[in-house]
């Protein structure tokens, strides 16, 4: 069986996180692939992960990550289509599946967007247009020729389900946590200064400069109660911008030194308005921090797992009130680990695998199949 896998947007923090650890998985399974004669063509965006490449597994660099429709309709026409010819299943690590094509594919929908509550004023209209319009209607079309889809928790199986129906199966397949305790390179001499600058207490919000991620409410909220509290609070956040009393920018944290801004926090707050997964919560919590989470699916999943405390995510006076919550917890003593359980990236090939050889009344491993 060869199965060709596109994930050629995936070039950014959490996506290529996927990416990463999904050719990580597959390049040390030799035994597997081997023994199952399986080969693997895997389409990225950046060099590094050529690193991964073995007897069983091909990796291609394209020349730039394909995130545009425009992109999007031209490589998927005029090179996977075509790689499919040789091929006998495609999955799909970025959301979408492949048009045009009468083989067996997977999807890898990580995506929340289509399935959020999301308000006006709440996404970018290239966002709203291109994930909530656009990317349902492209699935949509894909249903009759999908056989699976996965996905990386319970409330987005529940999501697509509702949307999409009975057909195809859904699995849920969890990511496997990355031992973030590794990840202690220093931070930079910018980033320490402002740390050690702070006199209250520190609470940290990895995330990116989209509406979603509600770093406006999130940063109204810290004004507010900074005005009466005993004990002020020091909000961090990963992006640029202009530095003020309780709030500070970090700008990008090399990933290799999350574990060192972790450690350096008394909590992390996470307020974003729609998330799949969530890595950094599971990250925070291996790095032995309380978790201030949105009382939304994704952070009810995350919820009871360590020191959590949920908030309404659009509402200032919620926000504030699990600060509050939180003076009562000794972010100085550190919260129990919490051991994440999770799926290698190996058991999609897996699951794949399984499904073909009951549909194929000639594997042999299945003698009632067809």
């Amino acid at each position: 069986m060869k199965v060709l896998i596109n994930a050629t947007a995936l070039s950014d923090r959490g996506g290529f996180s996927v990416v990463a650890a999904c050719l990580e998985d597959l390049a040390g399974s030799e035994a597997y692939f081997n023994e199952n004669n399986i080969r693997v063509t895997a389409y990225v965006s950046r060099e590094e992960l050529l690193e991964y490449r073995r007897s069983w597994i091909d990796v291609i660099v394209t020349k730039k990550p394909k995130k545009s429709p425009g992109h999007q309709w031209w490589f998927e026409r005029q090179v996977l289509r075509k790689e499919m010819k040789d091929h006998d299943v495609f999955l799909s690590l970025q959301n979408t599946p492949l048009g045009g094509i009468n083989k067996p594919q997977y999807c890898l929908i990580h995506q929340p967007i289509p399935f959020s509550d999301v308000r006006p004023g709440e996404l970018e209209w290239k966002n709203l247009l291109k994930y909530k319009l656009l990317m349902p209607q492209v699935v949509k079309r894909a249903l009759p020729n999908m056989a699976g889809i996965f996905v990386q928790t319970e409330w987005m199986k529940e999501a697509v389900q509702k949307r999409y129906g009975a057909h195809p199966a859904v699995h849920v397949m969890r990511p496997k946590a990355v031992d973030i305790k590794k990840h202690t390179a220093p931070l930079t001499a910018r980033q320490e200064t402002l740390i050690k600058q702070s006199r209250g207490r520190r609470l940290v919000y990895v995330t990116n400069q989209e509406k979603y991620k509600n770093n406006d409410r999130l940063i109204e909220a810290i004004r507010k109660y900074n005005k009466h509290a005993e004990q002020p609070i020091d909000l961090f956040l990963t992006v640029e911008g202009n530095n003020e009393t309780g709030i500070h920018y970090l700008g990008k944290v090399n990933y290799e030194a999350m574990y060192t801004l972790y450690t350096s926090m008394d909590a992390l707050v996470f307020p974003s308005l729609m998330e799949t997964f969530g890595l950094p919560v599971v990250e925070a919590r291996q790095s032995g921090l309380p978790v201030l989470l949105a009382d939304l699916p994704y952070g009810r999943e995350h919820h009871g797992k360590g020191k959590t405390l949920l908030f309404n995510p659009r509402s200032t006076d919620s926000i504030m009130q699990s600060f509050r919550e939180l003076e009562e917890i000794n972010t100085r003593q550190q919260a129990p680990t919490v051991k994440e359980a999770g799926n290698d990236y190996l058991e999609f090939i897996q699951t794949i695998q399984a499904d073909q050889e009951k549909n194929s009344p000639r594997s042999g491993k299945y003698p009632d199949a067809g």
